[in-house]
């Protein structure tokens, strides 16, 4: 499930959204990715292809318009 559908998937049920994320991240050009796990990157573009930035994740959030949306990224 992309994270797009996760939104939408919130949209859907109403309520609050609560994302957690622990493991790895990177920053990019000032973007800042949050890293699937067992995928490896061979270059930008490739990042930007496949990876989810964190920007991505609170905009899917937002766009469920609930009450209550609660991120916490834990990332090195």
């Amino acid at each position: 499930m992309g994270i797009s559908a996760v939104g939408t998937a919130l949209k859907a049920r109403g309520g609050g959204g609560l994302l957690v994320f622990a493991g790895t991240g990177v920053q990019s050009s000032g973007e800042n990715y949050i890293l699937p796990v067992g995928e490896g990157f061979t270059s930008e573009a490739d990042l930007k292809a496949r990876a989810i930035t964190a920007a991505e994740a609170v905009d899917a959030m937002s766009a469920a318009r609930n009450s209550l949306n609660i991120v916490i990224l834990d990332a090195c």
